[in-house]
């Protein structure tokens, strides 16, 4: 699909080379295959003929933060801003890039005002409850876990991260309770059987951390997670002599500090 909409928008700038909009939209093309470079040359051609043209400032400050240069992502995403100063997602995607870069506070900043333009933002919700979570307002991260949560029932990372924020704040069994939760929306989350068995095993349940720490073994190839696991499950007694196969495809599970994706416009 993509391709063809690259061919028909090459053919369309070859007839009138001045189109910004054929531009940006074979730019859209490229970034929807990965080719990240031709996105930006395309989003540059179409700025440089439209310099009014937020969208294309946006999904260019996206793809340069695909490709780590995050310095010419928060600036482009300041530009769209500038152009637009309604637009929820350019604050959102300016918020990413410097949560990116650290700017945790400035992150927020952005994150709340996403929120205050588009208050069913899941996302912006999702991502402000990270930041505040890495900056260890823990009771904050919570709070926007659950909104997110509300207006998302199924994200199963919402429910992890929100557990580890619980685990920091030594509320054990509510931790549990989400990990139990993300497990039953993502089966292969690994990282949520890991962090429930030590929740399970500091409460004296030894019998659930140690299953939980054999299904961990089953779900992930991560030499850390499965080391811990394997010494966690000899200090409860039982000797791991081999990883058993598993049936389930392992998911790519999050750590705390789990972020979604900016948010890029598609075809005008």
């Amino acid at each position: 699909m993509y391709q063809k909409d690259i061919n028909d928008y090459s053919v369309a700038i070859e007839l009138d080379p001045g189109d910004a909009e054929a531009y940006y939209n074979r730019g859209v093309a490229y970034g929807s295959l990965g080719e990240n470079q031709k996105a930006i040359d395309d989003y540059s051609i179409a700025i440089a003929l439209d310099p009014q043209h937020s969208r294309a400032y946006n999904n260019r400050g996206i793809r340069h933060s695909i490709l780590g240069e995050n310095q010419k992502a928060i600036d482009d995403l300041s530009m769209a801003i500038e152009l637009d100063p309604g637009d929820a997602e350019a604050y959102y995607n300016h918020g990413f890039a410097y949560g990116i870069v650290g700017e945790y506070q400035k992150a927020i900043d952005d994150y709340s005002i996403a929120i205050a333009l588009d208050p069913q933002h899941s996302r912006a919700y999702y991502n402000r409850g990270y930041a505040y979570g890495a900056l260890g307002k823990n009771q904050k991260a919570i709070d926007d876990y659950s909104m997110a949560i509300e207006l998302v029932p199924g994200d199963a990372e919402a429910y992890y991260n929100r557990g580890v924020d619980y685990e920091t704040l030594g509320e054990y069994q509510k931790a549990i309770d989400d990990y139990s939760m993300a497990i039953e929306l993502v089966p292969g989350h690994a990282e949520a059987y890991y962090r429930r068995g030590i929740r399970y095993g500091a409460l004296g349940e030894n019998q659930k951390a140690i299953d939980d720490y054999k299904k961990t073994l089953t779900l992930t190839d991560d030499p850390d997670v499965l080391r811990n696991a394997q010494d966690n499950l000899e200090s409860l007694g039982v000797v791991v002599e081999e990883v058993p196969p598993t049936s389930i495809t392992p998911t790519p599970f999050a750590t705390h500090d789990s972020t979604f994706i900016s948010s890029e416009y598609f075809y005008n």
